[in-house]
């Protein structure tokens, strides 16, 4: 196995130039390269505004990108309907853009364009996956019972909670935290909404054939051995090459 020099890469792209590092002999071995997306380089940058503002999601995260350097990114039209009335205390961009998703019941990933999305989980089923392009059957778990989430918000600069209960009393409990959340109501809504993600508790992973195509946020549809052929939110894509493409997908019924 050859190491390439100690780098961080952006973009597929920039990863096989780093090819060009490596003679024709070392290019028939192994080798191991590492990326960071653009959300991982953001964990390093902190932003801040002391000045309690009033504005929608939409220009809340117009704002902490510009101040970011950031130039590729698709924000859902639905930030447009949601405002806030807060300060930014000094956080990491990344956590920032997190926090702003989860008040807007938005999901935050990059894609393979290099683009940060802040969007609405998909709800069209847009590709299929047949059991004749995989490996074996996909693997079906259930993840941990949440029955009670405790949403932490902020009024006028007080903290303030509030927990959405299924009312079972099997089950955990999920903290979650944004500033830009500033009102019991919109409290309420991130509440309700992450409870009934965390209620579908199936998660499929698959090993298979692989289709460069499909990105994150998609929603394909499943063939299993049950004659369920659930549709399922892909959460993890891995790619694998060996003279030949091939590897794994996650994802989750929602």
């Amino acid at each position: 196995i050859t190491k390439i020099p100690s780098q961080h890469f952006r973009t597929t792209e920039e990863m096989l130039e780093a090819f060009d590092f490596l003679d024709e002999e070392t290019k028939n071995l192994i080798v191991t390269l590492k990326a960071k997306d653009s959300l991982s380089f953001l964990e390093e940058l902190t932003y801040s505004n002391s000045t309690v503002q009033l504005k929608s999601l939409k220009e809340f995260a117009i704002e902490i990108l510009n101040c970011a350097g950031i130039t590729k990114y698709v924000l859902d039209d639905s930030l447009n309907n949601i405002t806030s009335n807060t300060s930014i205390p000094v956080t990491s961009v990344k956590e920032l853009l997190k926090q702003l998703a989860l008040a807007g019941n938005c999901v935050i990933f990059v894609d393979k364009s290099d683009r940060i999305k802040i969007i609405k989980l998909n709800n069209v089923v847009s590709n299929n996956m047949t059991l004749a392009n995989m490996y074996d059957v996909p693997s079906i778990s259930l993840d941990e019972i949440i029955n009670r989430v405790k949403v932490n918000y902020v009024v006028d600069g007080t903290s303030m909670n509030l927990t959405v209960s299924s009312g079972e009393l099997e089950g955990k409990e999920k903290d979650v935290s944004s500033i830009f959340i500033n009102t019991e109501e919109q409290a309420r809504a991130v509440g309700e909404y992450l409870l009934n993600l965390y209620q579908s508790r199936r998660k499929y992973k698959i090993d298979w054939r692989q289709d460069l195509e499909i990105d994150i946020n998609e929603k394909i549809n499943i063939e299993d051995d049950f004659n369920e052929n659930n549709d399922v939110t892909i959460t993890k894509q891995e790619f694998k090459y060996a003279g030949y493409l091939s590897g794994s997908t996650e994802g989750r019924v929602v």
